[in-house]
């Protein structure tokens, strides 16, 4: 190499410094506090628990039999929560008049007509499951059958409606 391109090529000078020290700092306490940000949320979007989905209630209709209307569950979808002494009924007619509102074998009498509401566990397991039974008893059997015909049984559970069913 001669001394010609030996003066061509830049030097660096030991004398001047790339960042100063508190700028350095800063840039490192901002990617800390941007990494750790990051970090929290992806942590605590991991940590919360999966939505559960509502529970779900299909029912077949059974017909009438005299004064009695039964329905069975033909699936039911995250129920095995619900504890069957929780569910209130509700047997609406066509129109939204409440001719029963409760628990499982209560009565109760609204124009002139009794109606009753009973649950039947199949399966003895306490909780609703496919092929259990609702029935629906009216009296006097003709008048009540007409009444609530058309409308709607409702499966309540902490106040949300698990499961609806048109009376037919």
């Amino acid at each position: 190499m001669t001394t010609r391109s030996l003066l061509l090529v830049p030097r660096l000078r030991r004398d001047q410094r790339g960042v100063t020290p508190v700028i350095g700092t800063i840039l490192v306490v901002a990617v800390t506090i941007v990494l750790g940000t990051v970090l929290y949320f992806l942590v605590t979007g991991a940590l919360t628990p999966p939505v559960t989905p509502p529970p779900a209630v299909g029912f077949v209709s059974g017909g009438w039999s005299g004064g009695t209307y039964t329905a069975s569950v033909e699936a039911a979808a995250h129920t095995n929560t619900i504890d069957l002494t929780g569910i209130s009924y509700k047997v609406e007619d066509a129109y939204g008049n409440l001719f029963f509102t409760g628990k499982s074998g209560n009565s109760q009498t609204a124009s002139g007509i009794t109606v009753v509401v009973v649950y039947h566990d199949d399966d003895g397991n306490g909780r609703i499951s496919a092929k259990d039974t609702v029935t629906v008893a009216v009296d006097p059997p003709a008048a009540g059958a007409q009444a609530v015909s058309g409308g709607i049984l409702r499966l309540v559970y902490n106040g949300d409606v698990i499961a609806s069913h048109s009376i037919a």
